[in-house]
């Protein structure tokens, strides 16, 4: 991650810790080899979650297929709290 700093190598050391360590079963594996059509997505370290970022509104439609969805969105303006 300090070699090569982006969102991409972050979730894609995420997806090869999950795969390496087992903890990402045959239908986790699925889920995200059909989200990675529409962007880039891994395994959250609890339970059997996944995070993708992408296409939004393709990543909805395939995910809904496997469980329930969320969408959050992030801010791209610096703020003073």
């Amino acid at each position: 991650m300090i070699k090569k700093p982006s969102i991409e190598n972050l979730f894609n050391l995420s997806y090869d810790f999950a795969v390496k360590t087992g903890l990402a079963n045959k239908r986790i594996i699925k889920i995200i080899e059909e989200a990675n059509k529409y962007g880039t997505s891994s395994q959250a370290m609890l339970g059997n979650s996944v995070f993708a970022i992408g296409d939004t509104e393709k990543l909805v439609k395939t995910l809904k297929n496997f469980g329930k969805v969320y969408v959050c969105s992030i801010g791209r303006k610096a703020r003073v709290l």
